[in-house]
């Protein structure tokens, strides 16, 4: 606006020096808001009116801003032409100042073309003037170009020094443009350098910065940067999101090779998801681009995808092709980053191919390259040295190399502060974890396999509960002010769904039209709260404090075992099935072959089966016989579950589904709800932490809620049967029975049951919810729907919490290949992480009348004459087992549908015992 006053007040006055100084400025703001056409034409015209009037001390800053444009639109062989006039007219005038800006962009321009050794040279020239000037912007600037130049090389400790200090400088002079984008490479600085939660961190500021001051092509470049953190943390849905959304603003402001960046970037998503002809198609029109543009170092990255792709697809010669034209290109470049891609890529491709010489050889000669480029190179590395090594037999040397590429995961897994992405980063790399627990087995470390295989899995809960247990207190999260926007928008959504109605009973085309639209803006910003809240806990950094306590160890497991329990712990790989069984004394592994596709279809099946109440018994029984012999039957071979009645089992992938309750033992015919009492729980290592705290007295009186007694009558009976079966407690029905006073309970009760809809979130298991009566107030906390997120963090004093609704105990994994590892994005598990010491969930939708006649069973065994019986595990199997004895509900579906995770101690007996000097008299609340 300024500029364009100041053109107009110029043309007025008929001032050819001032017109063309706003033309320039003009040129430069349209360039910097994206507009590139009108930048262009406004530079070009600046120009032409400099030449014909021989304003020469104004032509530097024409040519060297027509080449910003010029390199930005990818069109670097002009961007070089227009820098060298701009520098032979600095250099004819001997203007510092100049000289410094046009080294710098020479520098940019340099890097663009791979040439890195002349890029260096350039910018470190432009940083010694610029200091010399004391020019603190331009220092700044210059400091982030270096810092990019060493992310690009492989160099990420010099590059992080050198944005550190450059952002320190463009904050002094208040260059808000300099320090956006300085954030932005800081960001991936931090990335390459294993810090990925400060990543995460730094890269939402930077994008934040760049939509307020309206940089369209930084917010692009930003987004490009965070979806590559979300893709190497395994959020594959997040991650090419993101990309696209980068990719859309490339398209629209006509940005060739950062548009080929956008597509390589979804090629190597989709064929991480296995879609190898997309992730093909994609790649090749990445590559046509590259090379049109002349960006010789995205080029290269292109044919190493395409020689990934073509190796997959069993093509050795394409692949060959491609290795070898990235090799020469590597070498041109001379940048350690480079080399060390090509070779990763190399030994990754002689793996597949089983050529263990070459694999050995490329990976000793570059082995403190590739460590030194890139902190996600060394984890592969090590890796591949290990499935090399053991192959060959070299037991020894593959479980060094193994100890090395676990530890290497963990590492980086442990700068995530997002219990989200930890775990999802993790799952994405869990073959390293299988491949060195074959190895510690083979050399007969049992313990040490068992320790590493517990690790596999994702400890989100674990480390909370450590957290929580050495602070002394649950932490309660801070919504950020961006995450309680998102909230709101999210329940005025909601609100409007729920007065159009039901998708299936809108009769209006219209209506169902407009709730559809809707129902996908829901969802939208259910994805987008996901997002900020895993970037809130990022910027909190806390990342260190969830490690305590949370590396699994053999002893200490052992030690929280019962002398009649039996835990049984699974690694499910592509081939087979390991499993390790522990008691208090002893520990032995055992394996079942069962390729990883039909092991998931077996559980699929059997979940389907059993979920549902009509299911023939003669199509039944024989699934959950084969299950058994996969699962059961080896454990038991060992001998070491003689004389155990209780089992602790620790699924991992698919397994987290299997109805352990039911599996039917051929031999027998017996269930194994009846030969043992069953404890689920994500990892080994959440045992002695959820056994080793002090047993919390509450105050209050186990509580029921059943909040829709019209539409669940017997839930009513349920509700009731808690109170009438202890002795004590409360029943809260109907209108009364609010999400706010479901709060309350958890914080004050001994117990707390809720019989009322459970509605699992296919899309956004943080969405998932308990259904409850809304309140009077508009609070967000009393809207009736009590939601996985807001569970995380809240305050958890029950010893038990029986979540009587559909679905609770499902998480995202079982529906979308997207969901991995995320163990605590259940509603079971978020009240775990929460402070609840047991939890009771189901695994399927259960049935209004069934799920009464189980409560109250249940009830009854747990403080049958007031005497609670010695765990909710005994409680559980008492119920189940009565109920396959009864004629109406013995079918599978009305029992084995539910499970306890937590303790499984005596923590409710403890407070029965605690709370039974002061009686109190049973109420309703109606």
């Amino acid at each position: 606006v300024v500029f364009e006053a100041a053109l107009d007040e110029s043309r007025q006055r008929a001032d050819p020096a001032e017109e063309a100084n706003a033309l320039t400025w003009l040129g430069l703001a349209a360039w910097r808001l994206g507009d590139y056409g009108d930048a262009r034409s406004l530079g070009e015209q600046a120009l032409d009116l400099k030449l014909e009037h021989g304003l020469q001390n104004q032509l530097f800053r024409s040519y060297n801003a027509l080449g910003l444009l010029a390199w930005n639109e990818s069109r670097y062989f002009e961007a070089l032409d227009l820098y060298q006039i701009a520098l032979e007219l600095a250099e004819a005038e001997s203007d510092s100042t100049n000289l410094v800006k046009v080294w710098t962009n020479l520098g940019l321009l340099h890097t663009e073309l791979g040439d890195f050794v002349e890029a260096e040279h350039l910018l470190n020239k432009a940083l010694v003037l610029s200091r010399e000037l004391d020019e603190g912007l331009i220092e700044g600037r210059v400091l982030t170009n270096l810092g990019m130049l060493a992310v690009r090389t492989g160099d990420p400790v010099t590059a992080i020094n050198n944005l550190e200090v450059g952002l320190m400088r463009l904050r002094e002079v208040e260059d808000l443009t300099g320090e956006q984008n300085a954030l932005g490479q800081l960001g991936m600085a931090y990335a390459a350098a294993g810090e990925m939660g400060r990543a995460v961190a730094v890269l939402d500021s930077a994008l934040q910065q760049s939509r307020t001051q309206g940089l369209r092509q930084e917010e692009a470049t930003h987004l490009e940067q965070s979806a590559e953190l979300y893709r190497e943390a395994g959020d594959f849905r997040r991650a090419l999101s993101l990309f696209e959304e980068a990719r859309v603003i490339n398209d629209e402001l006509g940005l060739d090779d950062e548009t080929g960046i956008d597509l390589r970037s979804q090629a190597e998503v989709q064929a991480r998801l296995e879609n190898l002809d997309l992730a093909h198609r994609l790649a090749g029109e990445a590559l046509a681009i590259h090379r049109r543009v002349g960006s010789r170092l995205e080029e290269l990255a292109d044919l190493l995808l395409l020689a990934e792709l073509a190796s997959r697809g069993g093509d050795r010669d394409e692949a060959r092709g491609h290795l070898d034209m990235a090799g020469e290109m590597a070498e041109g470049l001379a940048a350690r980053r480079a080399r060390a891609s090509v070779a990763l890529a190399a030994a990754r491709i002689a793996d597949r191919e089983g050529d263990r010489a070459t694999v050995i050889r490329i990976l000793h000669a570059g082995s403190a390259e590739i460590a030194e480029a890139d902190h996600d190179y060394a984890w592969e590395a090590h890796a591949l040295l290990a499935r090399t090594h053991a192959r060959a037999g070299d037991l020894e040397a593959a479980a060094a190399a193994g100890r090395q590429a676990v530890e290497a995961v963990e590492r980086v897994r442990g700068r995530f502060a997002s219990g989200i992405l930890r775990t999802s980063y993790q799952a994405e790399r869990e073959a390293v974890y299988g491949e060195l627990v074959d190895v510690l087995l083979e050399l007969g470390r049992t313990g040490e396999a068992f320790e590493v295989a517990d690790a596999a899995r994702g400890r989100v809960l674990v480390e909370h509960l450590a957290t929580a247990r050495a602070n002394g207190s649950a932490s309660v999260r801070e919504l950020a002010e961006e995450e309680r926007q998102i909230l709101s928008q999210i329940d005025w959504l909601a609100q409007q769904v729920n007065e159009i109605g039901d998708p299936s009973e809108v009769a209006s085309v219209e209506l169902s039209s407009e709730l559809g639209q809707l129902y996908r803006e829901l969802e939208n910003r259910r994805t987008d709260y996901g997002a900020a809240l895993v970037r809130a806990q990022e910027h909190g950094g806390q990342a260190g404090t969830f490690l305590g306590g949370a590396k699994p160890e053999e002893g200490r497991v052992r030690a929280a075992l019962h002398p009649e329990e039996a835990l049984i712990e699974y690694l499910v790989s592509k081939d087979e099935v390991l499993g390790f069984v522990v008691t208090s004394d002893e520990i032995q592994s055992f394996r079942a072959e069962v390729p990883r596709p039909e092991l998931a279809m077996r559980v699929r099946v059997a979940r389907e089966l059993v979920g549902r109440p009509s299911a023939d018994p003669e199509t039944l029984e024989p699934v959950l016989a084969a299950l058994h012999n996969i699962l059961i039957g080896p454990a038991a071979r060992t001998g070491l579950l003689n004389g155990k009645r209780a089992l602790v089992i620790v699924p991992h992938g698919e397994l987290t589904y299997v109805p352990f309750a039911a599996l039917r033992d051929p031999r027998t015919g017996r269930y194994l709800a009846i030969d043992f009492t069953l404890l689920d729980l994500p990892s080994a290592a959440s045992l002695p932490v959820l056994r080793g705290g002090e047993t919390v007295v509450t105050s209050g009186q186990p509580t029921a809620f059943a909040p829709f007694p019209r539409e669940l009558p017997a839930t009513v009976g349920e509700a009731d049967a808690v109170h009438e079966s202890l002795g004590r407690g409360t029943s809260i029905k109907g209108g009364k029975a609010t999400e706010a006073a479901f709060r309350d309970a958890l914080a004050e009760a001994p117990i707390v049951h809720a019989a009322t809809h459970g509605i699992f979130n296919l899309r956004n298991p943080l969405f998932s919810r308990l259904r409850f009566a809304p309140g009077q107030s508009e609070r967000s906390d009393d809207d009736g729907r009590l939601e996985v997120h807001e569970l995380v963090g809240l305050e958890v004093n029950a010893s038990l919490v029986f979540l009587s609704g559909c679905e609770t105990g499902v998480g995202g994994a079982w529906s979308t290949a997207f969901g991995q590892g995320e163990d605590f994005a259940t509603l079971a598990r978020a009240f775990l992480y929460s402070g609840a010491a047991n939890v009771i969930a189901t695994l399927w939708r259960v049935e209004d009348a069934g799920a009464a006649a189980f409560a109250r069973s249940f009830y009854q065994h747990l403080g049958e004459n007031g005497t609670p019986t010695p765990s909710v595990t005994d409680a559980l199997a008492l119920a189940q087992r009565e109920l396959m004895r009864s004629h109406a509900y013995h079918a599978p579906y009305y029992w084995a549908g539910y499970r306890v995770t937590g303790s499984g101690d005596a923590d409710p007996g403890h407070v029965f015992r605690a709370t039974a000097q002061t009686p109190a008299t049973p109420s309703v609340v109606e």
